[in-house]
């Protein structure tokens, strides 16, 4: 009975013995090796590429495929030297007794900073060299036009501080006569202050001032005299001035 059950057993461990062999004589073989061109057909940073950035595509006898990725030891010594250096390299990959060749782009990338008038930080990004910088929207200073940057921002070929260029908004300051007649016109930058004429005269009446402010100008202005009745006029004069206001009436009528 004993050696009955021994036989039975013997014969379970061949089986699956058998069975196992059997698995992995159906575990798919590889044929193929290559190189998933969408993993490297951009140009990389030279500082920023990593091995583990290509993707390798294993072809199986039963028709299917497993990624794998890029590591050092599949590589020459020549080959993981050039990946240190900029430039266009054809790098060889083996693995399992295949191998692939792919061509990578690696570039230097350069640091362009965009600053505003005072010093702050408005954008900044790594541009790979001949390329372009996108710059920040157009920044705004308070009574000032943006004319643009300090520096192209194009073809990049090395680090860059670029800096927002502005000039002064202008405003036009008018000043009149008593009668509305224009006495002076000056063109002012924002913030400075205008220059007003000499005292304008009015007969029979003392010049008190300006009807409005000419200093700090930040908007385009109309600037009127102020008078006052002079109470200390002689005869002669307010005679010559009631006979002047006739005058303006009748030619009002």
């Amino acid at each position: 009975m004993n050696r009955y059950k021994m036989i039975i057993k013997l014969s379970i461990v061949l089986l699956l013995a058998l069975v196992l062999f059997a698995c992995e004589d159906d575990e798919p073989e590889p044929v193929e090796l290559a190189v998933d061109q969408a993993s490297i057909e951009d140009t990389f940073a030279l500082t920023e590429f990593d091995l583990k950035d290509v993707r390798l595509v294993l072809s199986l006898d039963d028709g299917s495929e497993k990624t794998l990725p890029l590591d050092e030891s599949m590589l020459s010594a020549e080959d993981a030297q050039r990946l240190q250096e900029a430039g266009e390299h054809e790098i060889t990959v083996r693995h399992e007794n295949m191998e692939t060749t792919f061509v990578v782009w690696l570039a230097k990338a350069y640091l362009v900073e965009f600053f505003d008038h005072d010093g702050t930080l408005l954008h900044d990004e790594k541009v790979l060299q001949g390329e372009d910088a996108s710059p920040p929207e157009d920044p705004e200073k308070e009574g000032h036009v943006f004319l643009g940057w300090s520096d192209a921002y194009t073809d990049i070929t090395a680090e860059k501080e670029i800096h927002a260029e502005y000039e002064k908004k202008t405003y036009t300051v008018v000043f009149h006569d008593a009668d509305g007649l224009v006495v002076k016109k000056e063109t002012v930058a924002h913030g400075d202050d205008a220059t007003p004429p000499e005292e304008p005269e009015r007969l029979g009446h003392i010049f008190i001032g300006w009807d409005g402010e000419y200093k700090d100008i930040t908007e385009d202005k109309d600037i009127h005299p102020v008078h006052e009745v002079d109470p200390d006029m002689d005869e002669e004069t307010e005679l010559r001035l009631l006979a002047k206001e006739i005058h303006a009436d009748y030619w009002l009528e």
